[in-house]
């Protein structure tokens, strides 16, 4: 029978105290010299790459914060402006050229016209009338600023600052001046009709007041019976017009529109009609106490204008350059009865 084995006690050795183990600094890595680097890279193995690794780890970061000496500041694309050229109201009327000469310069329109009437009888008197030119004067008015720009700003600039400063002063004076037509266009349509104006967003009332203006100016003889031909509206009242709904909730000036349309009209586009009249939306109009709304053609009111353009002069004592800008720009209500302007109640 076999000798049964008695497992051997193997007994636990004690603990042994450990010595405590201390934060140590990282040492600082000595970049290596070229030759060692090359003899590392023969010898491959564990002892290049940790080589490597300890190069990667110790390369200073470089940072745009730290460098702005050699990057460069580009310039992209050209100078933004937000004003453009556009001017709704002249380019409506267009614009007459203004005499050279004269601080002040006559438009003629006839104030009394010739009569007619049917012959009573053969060699019976015809009727007897009288025809009256009055004169009206225009005063020129003369629209303009300057700027002066240092010989510094002038040689270093890139792209050249004398042209964006010609560029800005010609669609500033363009502005400027669209806002004096508009100005006199509202303050000259001195006819009125009223319009509701809680009733801005009706088509109903628009129609009402439409044909009643255009009513008013074919019944009046002193035009000759004309109809008109453009509804001049601020930028809210633009909108509201645009917004109009008929009883199906469809758009009256829908942008593609149908043959059976009042017109057509569009957020982006200058070429509209509403109610067969050409709408002029300028932000030139009045658009507080309801906006501004008139009706007419461009027969009746007339803009003058002669642009001067920009003069440069340089100054010696500054080492600078003037530079203007000039126009002679002026308005005339001939016939105010063409018009009329809406009387919000």
């Amino acid at each position: 029978m076999p000798e049964e084995k008695t497992p051997e006690v193997v007994e636990a050795a004690e603990p042994q105290p450990t010595a405590p183990i201390y934060a140590q600094a990282k040492r600082e890595f000595k970049l290596p010299a070229a030759s060692e680097w090359i003899a590392a890279a023969l010898e491959g193995g564990h002892r290049w790459h940790q080589m490597n690794e300890n190069i990667r780890a110790a390369a200073p970061d470089v940072t745009t914060t730290s460098n702005d000496g050699v990057l460069p500041e580009v310039i992209v694309g050209p100078v933004y402006s937000n004003y453009i050229s556009s001017r709704p109201v002249v380019d409506a009327f267009g614009v007459k050229a203004m005499p050279g000469s004269g601080k002040v310069f006559i438009r003629p329109s006839v104030s009394t016209h010739t009569s007619m009437a049917a012959q009573s009888s053969e060699l019976a008197t015809l009727q007897s009338g009288e025809f009256q030119v009055q004169e009206n004067q225009v005063t020129k008015a003369s629209y303009g600023g300057y700027v002066t720009v240092s010989e510094q700003v002038s040689d270093w600039s890139d792209p050249d600052i004398i042209g964006l400063i010609l560029e800005d002063m010609g669609r500033v004076y363009s502005s400027t001046t669209d806002n004096v037509a508009a100005d006199a266009l509202a303050s000259g349509a001195t006819n009125t009709v009223n319009f509701t104006a809680a009733d801005l967003g009706d088509a109903t009332e628009w129609l009402s007041w439409l044909y009643s203006s255009a009513s008013a100016i074919l019944s009046n003889l002193g035009n000759g019976g004309t109809l008109p031909t453009h509804l001049f509206l601020s930028a809210s009242n633009w909108a509201a017009l645009g917004k109009l709904e008929d009883g199906s909730g469809r758009p009256l000036f829908p942008t593609v529109g149908p043959m059976n349309a009042y017109g057509s009209m569009s957020p982006g586009s200058t070429g509209m009609t509403a109610f067969g009249l050409q709408v002029v939306v300028d932000p030139n109009f009045v658009d507080t106490s309801n906006g501004t709304i008139i009706i007419g053609d461009r027969i009746g009111f007339e803009v003058f204008e002669q642009q001067k353009g920009f003069l440069r002069v340089q100054d010696a004592t500054i080492r600078g350059t003037n530079i203007s800008w000039l126009g002679y720009f002026s308005t005339l209500m001939l016939d105010v009865n063409r018009y009329r302007k809406a009387n919000f109640v």
